[in-house]
Parts: structure tokens; C-alpha cells; sequence
């Protein structure tokens, strides 16, 4: 309306100042002008009025056109997807649209005379300001990517595009978000991760809306049933016969109670080749609890159930075999001993009751005497060697160090004429089969005891130590030690590495490495001739 009123008063002075004009023009005119000349005269005045009138409103129309544009150009600059900033050679704000402002959490007003370098991260600050002083001294557009600082510490990862103006006096800055796009990349990587991963598990996910009955699902799920399944209808038909009714009963007890989805049936794919599948999923309800949707995995366990059923037949066989293991444990303890038992008695009945004063007659009974207790500490050995695959492991806290401490005490107890000192860690505990991990250290530290029994000074050390970030438990001895390069003859049955001057059949050390593979971990020696000897042993 003021508008309206300016152009009023506008247009009425400039008619104001043409009568003037044409008033004094008439004063100075001859008075002897005849009524056709002041006609024409009036008629021009009225035509240049007119053009006058025309050039004023497409003056108007002109300025009224840009208002328009400005306030169009204004609003494409301040709602603008990208945030627009002025800055000065200093980076002080001199210009910011409304997105720049919204991008910074601050209102634009009090944006103004900041330093626009206060906006970034800590760490890209110095960044920040090697980029703004390369944007001065260059004639192109200068690109980099940085992160900045909303109100309120929120990180905003930006790119931000800059040009100098003419004068290098400011700078014109374009910032655009790239959270949302960095973001959108970090779920694209993930989806791309998640559907390698079930490729390689053999894992598919799958999602049916109860309501429509669509399925949809993840590219492995499509893999593993041989097609792209669309409906529940088409699922089913996919089911062995056999399993179908199962199945079908499964997911509706899902559906109408909630329960949780779990069964193992076998698909039969479009190429003939069956599969089996573990599936397990759950139910999805709206707000009354009806279930709208169900949401699951399905395994391919075809590899795993046929391992499994190799498995229980390797275990079938085993236990038979170790049926007849047992009876023929049973043959060797009672037929062989029996007679080696007899021979035995008879020989201490004739060292008793014969007459016979020929020494060479005694020496023979002495060594059969002899012989059939070797015979017979030979028997009892293979016995506990193959005991050790039969005995059933029961896992329980072990402690080692009182083990040790045992064994020690009861080889002190046999030859307590022996000076050997024990030096045993205290509170090795391991979690283990108490009885196999008690034939361990009997036979690791009876070894030590045995082979350093000419040594004065004899040490005898149990402790624990690190080897490759694992424990590891040892036996150390001070006794003549071996040659590294017989190392591998160590724990064979019946391979002996030191003469036979030393008692024993070769047996403890290969009943050790089995008891310590039953527990998943392994044994080995280190020694050098003259200096001792090390085992190892990991649980």
C-alpha cells in the first residue's frame, strides 16, 4: 500500500514540474501563437507525458523484477544444501548462509567475527590453516576434507571447496556434509562384510511377512536353497516330504505362541542335490501381539552332519576296539603273569629247599629269579602305557605343585640314602585329569631322579615358565643330559638313548607324550651332554 502511494506522489510531481516547465515556456512565448500551434503544442505534451509514464513503469517492472531475483537468489543461497561462508585473510566469518550456520549448531548472527578455524577438530586445526593460507595464494579452487565441530563436541566430517576472491582479500568458502555419505559407506561395508562372512559360514538370513507371505533374504540364503524364494509356498516345496510336515508345524507354533524357531531339515534344491539346513528364528508382533513377521538364519550344516555321522562311526569303532584292547589287557595281566608267577614261586622254593651247593646252579636260579620280575615290570608297564588311552579324562583344578612335592617325597622315601635337592614352584595350578597328569610327573621327575643318580649334587627343579605367550610346565635336572640330535627317540616306546645301566623299558616318556596329547598340548626335551636335561609340557 505505501508502495502504492509512493508512485502516486512520484507520478504527481513530475506533472507538477511539466506544467511549470510548459508555464514558463508560455511566458516567454509571442502571444501572437495561433490556437493550432498551442494545440499541437498541447498534443506533444501529452504524448511526452505518456512515454514518460510508460518508461516509468517499466522502470518499476525493472526494479520490481529484481527484488524478486534478490529475494529468489537469497533464498537459493540461504536454504542452499551446501553452507556457504565469507572469511577474511584470517578466517574471521564475514558472511555465512543459513546452512553453514545449521551445519555449526550456531545461530548466524553470532557466527559473525568468529574465527572460522575454532569450528575444527583439535587435531585438524593446523590442517585447517595450511589449506585457508594455500586458498590466498592460489588463482583455482582449493579442495580438502576435514572434520569439523557442531555445538556441543558432535563431529561433522566436511569437505570444503575454496576460491580466493579478485582482490585476495577474502575468501569464498563452500562446505558440504559428508556424514551422511561417509556413514551410508561405513553400511555399505558392513552389509558387504556381513554377506562375505555368511558366504564363507554358509549362514543366509531370510525375513517372511506372515501377512502378504512374501520372503525375502540375503544373497547366501538365495545360494544355499538353489533360487530366490518369494513365497512360503515356494519354501515349502523346496522341503524334503519327509521333514515338510515338521517344518510347517514348527513355524506355525511360532506364529501363534512366539515360541522360538529352531529345527534341522533337509531342502532339496532345484538342481536334485540335498542339502540339510539348521533354521532358527523368532517372531515379530504389532502392538496387539499378533505376529506380523518372522525373522531367522539357515545354516548349511551338510558338511558338519556328515562329519558328525563319520564321527560317531569312527567312535563306534574305537570303542570296539577298545573293548578288545581291554580284553587283551585282561590276557596279558592274568595268562602271562600266571606263569611267570609260577616260575617265580618255583624259584624261590629251590633257592630254599635245594641241597645243592653248585654256585653256578644258584647264579642260573638267581638270574631266572631276575628275569621274571624284569619280565614282569615289563608287563605292568605296556599295561599303564595302554591304560592312558582307556582311563576316561574328568577335568578338574590340578595342583601340580603338590604332585611334584608327592613324587619327590616318595623317591626320598625308596633311596633315602640320596642327597638330591627338590626345588619345587609353589601354587602351580592347571586344570586337567588329576590321575594322568599324576603319571606325568611320576615319570618326568622318576627320569630326572634316575639318570642323575651318580651325580653328587644332584638339583632337581619343577616350575612353570612362558613359551610362546603359553604356560609351560617343565621338570629340570643337573644329571649327564643327551645329544639334541637323539631328541625325536625320546618319547618312542621301548627307544632308549643312555646305556643300560639305567633302569627301565623306554615306556614313561612315550606315556607321557600320549597324556599330554589327550590334554591338546605337547611335550619336548632340551639337553646337552654333561649339563642336564629340560622337559617341557603344555596343557
Amino acid at each position: 500500500m505505501n508502495e502504492k502511494k509512493n508512485q502516486h506522489t512520484e507520478g504527481a510531481d513530475l506533472r507538477r514540474r511539466a506544467e511549470d516547465f510548459l508555464h514558463a515556456k508560455a511566458k516567454g512565448s509571442p502571444l501572437s501563437r495561433t490556437v493550432d500551434e498551442m494545440q499541437r503544442m498541447s498534443h506533444e505534451l501529452e504524448v511526452h507525458q505518456i512515454e514518460l509514464e510508460m518508461q516509468y513503469a517499466e522502470l518499476r517492472q525493472a526494479r520490481d523484477e529484481v527484488d524478486t531475483a534478490l529475494e529468489k537468489y537469497t533464498n537459493l543461497y540461504d536454504f542452499a544444501p551446501i553452507g556457504y561462508f565469507t572469511l577474511d585473510r584470517i578466517g574471521t566469518i564475514l558472511g555465512v548462509n543459513l546452512t553453514g550456520a545449521s551445519l555449526l549448531g550456531i545461530e548466524r548472527s553470532r557466527l559473525l567475527g568468529q574465527r572460522f578455524g575454532q569450528f575444527a577438530a583439535a587435531e585438524a586445526r593446523s590442517f585447517l590453516s595450511e589449506f585457508l593460507g594455500k586458498v590466498f595464494t592460489s588463482p583455482v579452487k582449493e579442495v580438502c576434507e576435514v572434520t569439523l565441530l557442531r555445538e556441543g563436541s558432535h563431529q561433522l566430517f566436511v569437505q570444503i571447496e575454496a576460491v580466493a576472491s579478485t582482490s585476495f582479500t577474502e575468501c569464498y568458502v563452500a562446505v558440504i556434509d559428508l556424514s551422511a555419505h561417509r556413514e551410508a559407506e561405513r553400511l555399505l561395508k558392513s552389509e558387504r562384510r556381513l554377506a562375505e562372512a555368511q558366504r564363507i559360514a554358509h549362514i543366509g538370513s531370510w525375513e517372511w511377512d506372515s501377512i502378504s507371505g512374501e520372503i525375502t533374504g540375503s544373497d547366501e540364503i538365495n545360494r544355499i536353497f538353489g533360487l530366490i524364494q518369494s513365497s512360503y509356498d515356494v519354501f515349502l516345496e523346496l522341503v524334503h516330504p519327509d521333514d515338510r510336515e515338521m517344518v510347517d508345524k514348527a513355524v506355525q507354533e511360532t506364529i501363534s505362541h512366539q515360541t522360538p524357531y529352531d529345527v534341522h531339515y533337509r531342502i532339496i534344491r532345484p538342481d536334485g542335490i540335498t542339502r540339510v539346513i539348521h533354521a532358527q528364528g523368532e517372531a515379530m508382533t504389532d502392538c496387539s501381539g499378533k505376529t506380523v513377521r518372522m525373522i531367522g538364519t539357515a545354516h548349511d550344516v551338510t558338511e558338519h552332519r556328515e562329519m558328525e555321522e563319520k564321527l560317531e562311526i569312527l567312535n563306534s569303532e574305537l570303542s570296539a576296539r577298545a573293548v578288545e584292547l581291554e580284553a587283551f589287557n585282561y590276557i596279558v595281566a592274568h595268562d602271562l603273569r600266571t606263569p611267570l608267577s609260577n616260575i617265580h614261586g618255583f624259584c624261590q622254593v629251590v633257592q630254599q629247599f635245594c641241597s645243592c651247593n653248585n654256585e653256578d646252579c644258584k647264579k642260573y636260579i638267581k638270574e631266572i629269579y631276575e628275569a621274571t620280575e624284569r619280565m614282569d615290570r615289563l608287563i605292568g608297564s605296556l599295561l599303564e602305557f595302554s591304560r592312558t588311552l582307556l582311563i576316561e579324562m574328568h577335568h578338574d583344578t590340578v595342583d601340580l605343585s603338590a604332585v611334584a612335592r608327592e613324587v619327590a617325597s616318595s623317591l626320598e622315601r625308596t633311596e633315602p640314602k640320596r642327597r638330591v635337592t627338590f626345588r619345587i614352584t609353589d601354587g602351580i595350578n592347571v586344570n586337567g585329569d588329576g590321575t594322568l597328569l599324576n603319571i606325568v610327573l611320576n615319570n618326568m621327575i622318576d627320569n630326572a631322579w634316575k639318570f642323575s643318580d651318580n651325580r653328587e649334587g644332584t638339583v632337581i627343579e619343577f616350575g612353570v615358565t612362558e613359551k610362546e605367550g603359553k604356560p609351560a610346565y617343565f621338570v629340570r635336572d643337573n644329571g649327564p643330559g643327551f645329544d639334541m640330535a637323539k631328541a625325536d627317540k625320546l618319547f618312542l616306546p621301548f627307544q632308549r638313548i643312555h646305556e643300560s645301566k639305567f633302569k627301565g623299558h623306554g615306556i614313561g616318556l612315550a606315556t607321557v607324550e600320549r597324556i599330554i596329547k589327550r590334554h591338546g598340548g605337547r611335550v619336548w626335551a632340551e639337553g646337552e651332554p654333561g649339563k642336564g636335561a629340560i622337559f617341557y609340557f603344555t596343557l
